[in-house]
């Protein structure tokens, strides 16, 4: 064991702690982080991590693991089973396996009938559908022929991931992308207090000219350089 050197106190000058910073891109909607005026137009500001202390929001995203409390947002759960109950931020309700709309919900399409992998925290549009009909096994595309049926009971996954965004049955094309929720990246970035910065993995913006400050994860830029600025002000 040896003392972190980011935080070697025997350094000239020692560093503050207040110096060290961590970005998290993670499996979490952006909605459940986004500012209330960033929710709808087109632009996206994160809250910061002592915002999401004061407006509560870690009871959303990440509940209580250590004490077995649940997020509020059941996109949050982590779950083999489908899931039901309302995202609290939007107030709008998990999609049923049953549906094939991947748009039903908007933050992660609608429940599937998942097996080896967890339900979706939020999925988010391809700029190209992929065809995984000519994808190699190791490029790990989500809509191969034996990622649509369970092979020990011939049930349809029924991913949102392989439906046309205008709805339809799945099919070997992936046209969305997938995160699920990240609950041990959540609790370190809480746990580091307010020199974190947490962004979702979904994009908001998927359009557009990359330089756009709302496409991609560009917004995840000037939220880490306002926590830098804050923390030189200090």
């Amino acid at each position: 064991m040896c003392r972190n050197p980011l935080y070697n106190q025997t350094a000239a000058p020692p560093r503050s702690p207040s110096l060290v910073f961590l970005v998290g891109i993670v499996g979490v909607p952006w909605q459940d982080i986004a500012t209330a005026d960033s929710l709808s137009g087109t632009t996206l500001k994160y809250l910061t991590a002592d915002e999401l202390r004061t407006q509560n929001r870690w009871a959303v995203i990440l509940g209580d693991p250590q004490n077995g409390v649940l997020p509020t947002d059941p996109l949050m759960s982590e779950s083999v089973v489908p899931r039901t109950g309302t995202n609290p931020i939007l107030n709008v309700p998990l999609a049923p396996v049953t549906s094939t709309n991947p748009n039903e919900n908007p933050i992660n399409g609608h429940e599937y009938h998942a097996v080896a992998e967890l339900q979706f925290a939020c999925i988010f549009p391809l700029d190209t559908p992929l065809d995984c009909g000519f994808v190699a096994e190791d490029r790990g595309c989500d809509c191969r022929p034996l990622e649509l049926i369970d092979p020990t009971n011939n049930m349809p996954y029924n991913k949102p991931l392989c439906q046309p965004p205008t709805g339809g049955p799945a099919v070997t094309t992936q046209y969305f992308a997938k995160a699920s929720p990240g609950l041990r990246e959540l609790q370190v970035l809480k746990d580091f207090g307010s020199t974190s910065v947490v962004a979702s993995i979904c994009p908001k913006q998927t359009t557009g000219a990359v330089d756009d400050p709302s496409f991609g994860y560009n917004p995840v830029v000037p939220a880490f350089i306002e926590r830098v600025r804050g923390a030189l002000r200090r």
